[in-house]
């Protein structure tokens, strides 16, 4: 996993999955276990809205490519997002079974596709339910989690994380091959914070052992 800013998505994307050992390359901003989840207004047409500032929020994710397949996200219903989702088509979004129990509560995740909410400043049309993934830590507070199309809403952010999903037993191997991938696009396009999600996971892990051992000292 690696960020950029982001540019031209789409021909990085290309490079990166013809790319030995890499079987599925998307991107996000943000990203669990790196920037965390970024909580937005959302919102269910037709439903009373309270006073400002006491809005329902949740986390929403600007995503493309395959990255649902590439962070290993179980598809609970409903389809992933393809390319027909861009900016001259009706606007989707993916919510997670967080999402779908807190709006739309005692039914099935199935039950949310079709219907309407607001997030990213459009309304648009759930086509898909995902399965939670923790943004921060394991035994997070888990926050309801929507996703749109990065071709949806480009000015959502001008920072875009790669994730590239590979078989090797030793995934950091890659990173030479795709930093390289992306300086070819533009040699003078800054790369920061690569490193591998279970890298990401164990950091996590290693400050609440960490905290543990304070708290500890002190007890």
């Amino acid at each position: 996993v690696f960020e950029r800013m982001y540019g031209d998505g789409g021909s990085a994307e290309q490079r990166l999955a013809r790319l030995p050992g890499v079987s599925s390359v998307g991107g996000a901003f943000p990203l669990p276990f790196a920037t965390g989840g970024i909580p937005q207004p959302v919102g269910i047409p037709g439903r009373p809205q309270p006073p400002n500032g006491r809005g329902a929020t949740a986390d929403v994710y600007n995503v493309r490519g395959d990255y649902f397949t590439a962070l290993g996200m179980h598809l609970l219903a409903g389809r992933a997002f393809t390319d027909s989702d861009n900016a001259g088509s009706a606007p989707v979004a993916i919510v997670d079974d967080r999402f779908a129990a807190r709006f739309w509560p005692g039914a099935a995740p199935a039950a949310a596709l079709g219907q309407r909410l607001t997030a990213a400043g459009a309304e648009r049309e759930v086509v898909g339910v995902v399965a939670h993934v923790n943004e921060a830590a394991l035994d997070g507070v888990a926050k309801p989690e929507a996703y749109v199309p990065q071709d949806q809403s480009p000015a959502f952010s001008a920072v875009l994380y790669f994730v590239l999903r590979t078989p090797l037993a030793q995934p950091a191997s890659l990173r030479p091959a795709a930093m390289a991938a992306i300086a070819a696009l533009d040699a003078n396009q800054p790369i920061t914070d690569t490193a591998t999600m279970s890298a990401r996971v164990e950091a996590t892990l290693t400050q609440r052992r960490l905290a543990f051992d304070v708290h500890g000292l002190f007890a």
